[in-house]
């Protein structure tokens, strides 16, 4: 059997012509929210008085998963809804986090746009110190200065810090 191959020369990429303007594409810029999740549950205690509102157990999501939900800021048009949005304003729990998010919005708390819950754990504070301090190698740099003033009230933090720092400071000090 013979095969035969056409081998034709290879063609060059289209290109948009010099000088010529370019097409706007019509698209919508959202905005992008990030919230962490430990954050997201203390303000639902703040605005709707949600105590026990625990968004792990609301999305059966695991630590280190970052969702993504976008929120206009409507509801569905079904009956329920109503009903599940006065549930929420009254502080009882619902477990839909896109729904809770588009109530926040539609009741004016939080701008409509892309939201991402990051369930990261935070940094420990002396963690966060422990890095200020290699990367400005004194205490008494301003940025570390101000972070342990910011966490002045955290007693644990504090003798952390004042151990780390006497550290420093007597390498600092050393002779040679």
């Amino acid at each position: 059997m013979l095969i035969r191959r056409n081998h034709s020369k290879p063609r060059e990429p289209w290109k948009w012509p010099e000088g010529r303007p370019r097409p706007k594409m019509p698209i919508l810029h959202l905005a992008h929210f990030r919230v962490h999740h430990a954050d997201l549950e203390a303000y639902l205690r703040t605005v709707y008085r949600i105590q026990d509102f625990d968004f792990f157990r609301a999305t059966g999501l695991a630590p280190g998963i970052v969702p993504e939900y976008l929120v206009t800021g409507e509801l569905p048009p079904a009956w329920e809804s109503k009903n599940k949005a006065e549930t929420i304003r009254h502080g009882r729990r619902v477990g839909d986090v896109a729904f809770i998010l588009n109530v926040l919005c539609l009741d004016g708390f939080i701008p409509a746009g892309r939201y991402q819950i990051d369930t990261k754990p935070r940094p420990q504070s002396i963690d966060v110190y422990r890095d200020l301090l290699k990367k400005h190698g004194n205490p008494s740099a301003g940025e570390c200065s101000r972070f342990r003033a910011e966490h002045r009230g955290d007693t644990a933090f504090t003798k952390q810090a004042a151990t780390l720092d006497q550290a420093v400071t007597e390498w600092l000090n050393r002779p040679g």
